[in-house]
């Protein structure tokens, strides 16, 4: 009897693939998603491309774990790294698995909306459900949605009003969460790579199951928010206003006990992509504020006043500087 392989082993296989240029049109699309979602403009068509991005990536890592920095802070942030990258990995083999084959284990063709960086996108789904996607996000919805159940993965931020089926659940997938729902409305942020992901309901209820097979799923009821660290596997149950749920649909940025990183790439997603961050491992602070319709001028100035950072424009491209960074180059 063939052994089974792992759920790891599939990502890596299909990385494989993708590589070779054996994949499907289904999986070209998931990993292309998956890699738009990490911020890069398309993937690497080269040796040269691939060996230049993994020589980057190096250099990164080298520059946080000189001699004489905090071990266990590196640790931390190279933990945390791996585990997000090995998440992304697992939603490739989930959707793969269990978005693009039928139950007699033939491939299905499915939809993928996407809502580009510095956009927002809305539609109507099939059943009647109202999907607003935020910046750099996407939903994929399978060819049998409808029909045989409603289920659909989110990568990235948005808001749901669900229309009331009772005799069909509607599912949402995403970072390694499934959100179930009968009828409501409520946000969920699930960006692969950050520190956190988050479900806030705004009507109704919803009953969110994180991994694990003896975790219970926790049931939200309006008001309600639950928050998730995929790398430590803690959660948060937070009483909040259903107003400021969702309040990016009216460009406003909600910053709720964020670390840095994450205010980061939502700038990134929202103003330019041209955006970077320079951070060490010592950055581990978490703050809360809220901007409305700034331009980002302002949003830097404010932050250098919240954080400490500083930020020069230097040929086309905005580089942030943490107090802790700017400590370290002197």
């Amino acid at each position: 009897m063939d052994q089974q392989q792992s759920p790891t082993g599939q990502a890596r296989a299909l990385l494989q693939r993708y590589l070779q240029g054996t994949t499907t049109p289904e999986e070209n699309k998931i990993v292309e998603q998956w890699y738009n979602s990490l911020g890069f403009q398309a993937m690497p068509d080269s040796a040269q491309q691939k060996e230049s991005i993994r020589q980057s990536v190096l250099q990164q890592v080298t520059a946080q774990t000189q001699p004489g920095k905090n071990k266990k802070a590196v640790i931390r942030r190279l933990s945390y790294q791996l585990t997000a990258a090995a998440a992304c990995l697992l939603l490739i083999v989930a959707g793969i698995r269990y978005f693009t084959t039928s139950t007699s284990g033939q491939q299905l063709p499915g939809t993928t909306l996407y809502a580009g960086k510095h956009t927002r996108k809305k539609t109507v789904l099939p059943d009647g459900t109202v999907v607003t996607l935020n910046a750099a996000s996407s939903l994929y919805i399978p060819a049998g949605f409808g029909k045989d159940g409603r289920n659909v993965a989110l990568s990235g931020e948005a808001f749901f009003e669900v229309k009331a089926q009772p005799e069909q659940p509607f599912r949402i997938h995403s970072d390694r969460m499934v959100t179930t729902v009968l009828g409501t409305s409520f946000n969920i942020k699930a960006y692969p790579g950050e520190e956190t992901s988050k479900v806030a309901v705004v009507s109704g209820a919803v009953q969110v199951k994180l991994p694990g097979l003896a975790t219970v799923p926790q049931r939200l009821q309006a008001n309600e928010s639950l928050r998730y660290n995929p790398a430590s596997g803690e959660q948060w149950r937070l009483q909040e206003a259903a107003a400021g749920m969702a309040r990016w649909q009216q460009q406003v940025l909600d910053f709720n006990d964020a670390p840095i990183t994450d205010i980061v790439a939502e700038l990134r997603r929202h103003y330019a992509d041209s955006i970077r961050l320079v951070a060490t491992p010592a950055d581990t602070a978490h703050y809360t504020i809220t901007f409305r319709q700034e331009n980002l001028e302002n949003i830097l100035q404010v932050l250098s006043g919240l954080t400490g950072i500083t930020s020069q424009h230097i040929n086309g491209t905005v580089i942030i500087h943490t107090k802790t960074a700017m400590q370290h180059m002197k």
